[in-house]
């Protein structure tokens, strides 16, 4: 293979976008590519270029000529370093059509269960029900599946968290877990638990899904008329060594 096809001779111009573009917090493509015009300025051949990037010569012969066809068409530097658009057939659902996607998987949350009792429908079921009214065609579940995943969208997925009031709830944790590691040796641990009449059945605080973040959620205990986070509290109280004769 000849060794300095392509040949680049940069400008100063050039070399100092170039070396920007290389320190930049940027993508790792297009930094590969600025390095592989650097290194023809400096009259590393294709064959040590590859190696150095573990990449195909085409590669590197690639960004060659895609950089002095950029040249020639007079564009910047960091245009010439772009992915031309790729051929097949044009996207279609519009920016609009995606939003709305989007904004149907969000308002789930914001609306009462189905008859089902489900709170969050399918990537079908949502299909199904932006084919017959908020779409102008139909989308198919696996498109909606496919601009959740760009989205970072996760329906499912919730995270719960449980705050107490307590002060002294660490302080309580900490003797129990102590009791359970290092369990007395000369008398018998007992726990008594009351938590049968505590149930998880209020939402203090709900915040739903967005884009990269998952639905959360958090709890509070009810005791009656009483509320609050009690089961580690009871629990704590509840236990006790019983000495041995």
């Amino acid at each position: 293979m000849p060794p300095f096809k392509y040949p680049i001779r940069l400008t100063s111009k050039e070399k100092r976008a170039l070396r920007e573009l290389k320190r930049a917090k940027t993508e790792v493509r297009l930094a590969d590519r600025a390095r592989i015009l650097l290194w023809a300025h400096d009259g590393v051949t294709i064959d040590e270029t590859a190696r150095r990037l573990d990449c195909g010569h085409e590669k590197v012969i690639l960004w060659r000529r895609r950089f002095l066809e950029g040249r020639a068409a007079k564009l910047p530097v960091l245009e010439r370093l772009r992915d031309q658009p790729r051929s097949g057939r044009p996207a279609s659902f519009s920016p609009q059509d995606r939003e709305t996607v989007v904004l149907a998987t969000l308002a789930q949350f914001q609306s009462a269960p189905q008859q089902s009792g489900i709170t969050v429908c399918s990537s079908r079921d949502l299909a199904q029900e932006l084919s017959h009214g908020q779409l102008e065609g139909p989308i198919s579940a696996s498109t909606v599946w496919r601009i959740w995943k760009e989205m970072v969208l996760k329906p499912w997925p919730r995270e719960d968290w449980l705050s107490s009031p307590d002060p002294d709830l660490v302080a309580k944790s900490r003797e129990i877990c102590a009791l359970y590691l290092k369990p007395p040796k000369d008398g018998t641990l007992l726990g008594l638990d009351e938590k049968p009449g505590i149930q998880i059945v209020e939402h203090k605080l709900v915040l739903p899904p967005f884009v990269g973040q998952v639905t959360r959620r958090e709890f509070e205990y009810t005791h009656g008329a009483a509320s609050g986070t009690r089961g580690v509290a009871l629990f704590a109280q509840a236990c006790f060594v019983v000495e041995s004769d």
